[in-house]
């Protein structure tokens, strides 16, 4: 069941998961809608109206030599997650992730998993002897999967050899919430591979 309240309105937040980079700010049609904004951080969400924008990333304080820019586009309703993923000067992309605003179940989690390591093979999740999605690509994401809330470890193994490449241990997935878990880093980098695990604080807007 989707809130009535976000029908007609649309809501982003901005995600810092581009390893190397440094700090930035971010514009949508020249309104600063990320500030200092960096690696492994991530905005609030904020109103928007629906339709097309152009998004342009600085570094941090600036607004010249743009890091990137990209035309996105906000369906009416919707509520994403806007990722600067890649690397500079190689494959910088920005990913806009659709995020969920069904009514979360008050005895039930939800988890899913976003893959946003560049250079990382496909990936399989496991929570803790369960499997959670398997062969997850570069970019790809994973549906929000009901369990029970509780305490987890969230393992990461490659697809193709089933050795473990990052784990999240002392996961606490409370009731009635929606998260995230977004692979971030590079394999053998000077960014390490991680997992960090966000709640997607959708319902929350309502007031």
């Amino acid at each position: 069941m989707d809130f009535p309240f976000f029908r007609n309105q649309s809501y982003i937040r901005v995600l810092h998961a581009s390893p190397g980079a440094p700090a930035v700010d971010v514009y949508a049609d020249n309104i600063k809608i990320a500030s200092n904004l960096s690696y492994r951080n991530l905005t609030s969400y904020i109103r928007v109206r629906p339709g097309q924008y152009n998004v342009i990333v600085y570094p941090a304080g600036s607004r010249r030599n743009p890091v990137y820019r990209e035309r996105i586009y906000v369906p009416p309703g919707s509520i994403s997650t806007v990722a600067a993923t890649g690397q500079v000067g190689e494959n910088f992309d920005l990913l806009v992730i659709p995020d969920t605003n069904s009514r979360p179940r008050q005895d039930t989690t939800y988890l899913r998993v976003v893959h946003l390591s560049p250079n990382a093979p496909a990936v399989n999740a496991r929570i803790d002897n369960r499997i959670l999605a398997r062969n997850i690509s570069y970019q790809d994401i994973t549906r929000y999967v009901p369990l029970d809330p509780g305490t987890y470890t969230l393992s990461i193994f490659n697809a193709q050899t089933n050795q473990r490449v990052v784990r999240n241990r002392n996961l606490v997935l409370q009731p009635g919430f929606y998260y995230t878990s977004y692979i971030l880093g590079l394999v053998d980098g000077n960014v390490p591979l991680e997992v960090i695990t966000v709640i997607d604080r959708i319902y929350e807007l309502v007031v």
